[in-house]
């Protein structure tokens, strides 16, 4: 959420060195959409054209496809992204069904193709500070940072008075649920990269997302807990021990059979 450029680029550098032939599609994250999901959804759009048209090139039936998704936000958006790609199929079927009605066995499955996800630092639940603290540190600091302190408190007295008073779902948990729910991901595996001294998400949240998910049949090839990295900081803390998981879980992923959850 909010992750600046210079940032996000070094995670991308090294995904092109280790895979020079992939192809790379970056979706970011931002605060507005916890107050307005709508253009979260609009705007992670353009991503399911990318990755259709990807996963349609001939003599490509079985993609190899890896999710690699940052706290919530990254979280958030991998939400929406299942609801409007399966929009988008469903759309598709039913164009395709009234211009070659004779024809059949087009796809019925409207799931994102089976893929790898990396879950760094995620999901993780609610919490006051953890959550004022993000939305701050996401901001540039000095003087934005001093005048939108008191407007994020604000925020989080809304939060309280949302989750704990009026017992409003929590946005946070409806986003990990649905990454443990076969009829919205579709993985070959998964991992999670997190840390025992995260201030932002908490590492009982994320061994409690990876639980549920073995209980629902999702394979979690490994659960990589750091015990000093801060949030979305491991690979800069260990690069060798991080990027050793990803490699590792991609080469699981293509070894896995296409059809496991």
């Amino acid at each position: 959420m909010d992750a600046r450029d210079v940032h996000i680029a070094k995670y991308i550098a090294r995904y092109q060195a280790l895979y020079p032939s992939a192809s790379i599609l970056l979706v970011k994250s931002f605060f507005r959409y916890y107050f307005i999901p709508e253009s979260a959804r609009r705007e992670v759009d353009p991503a399911v054209s990318v990755v259709r048209n990807f996963i349609s090139r001939p003599n490509n039936d079985k993609p190899k496809v890896l999710i690699h998704l940052f706290s919530n936000g990254g979280s958030c958006m991998l939400y929406h992204l299942y609801d409007v790609y399966a929009e988008a199929a469903q759309v598709s079927s039913r164009l395709h069904v009234q211009k070659e009605k004779k024809e059949s066995g087009f796809p019925d499955d409207h799931l994102l193709p089976p893929h790898v996800t990396i879950f760094d630092s995620a999901p993780g639940r609610w919490a006051y500070t953890g959550s004022t603290q993000a939305v701050l540190v996401g901001l540039p600091a000095g003087l934005i940072r001093n005048l939108a302190f008191p407007l994020v408190h604000l925020f989080g007295l809304w939060w309280v008075i949302k989750y704990l008073l009026l017992k409003r779902p929590q946005e946070t948990h409806i986003w990990g649920l649905a990454h443990n729910d076969p009829a919205k991901a579709r993985e070959t595996c998964r991992a999670y990269v997190y840390s025992e001294a995260d201030e932002f998400v908490n590492y009982h949240d994320v061994d409690e997302h990876a639980d549920h998910a073995e209980r629902n049949g999702y394979v979690v090839m490994r659960r990589e807990k750091f015990v000093d990295s801060q949030h979305v900081t491991h690979a800069r803390f260990d690069p060798d021990r991080y990027w050793s998981l990803v490699e590792d879980a991609w080469e699981a992923g293509s070894q896995a059979d296409s059809g496991r959850r």
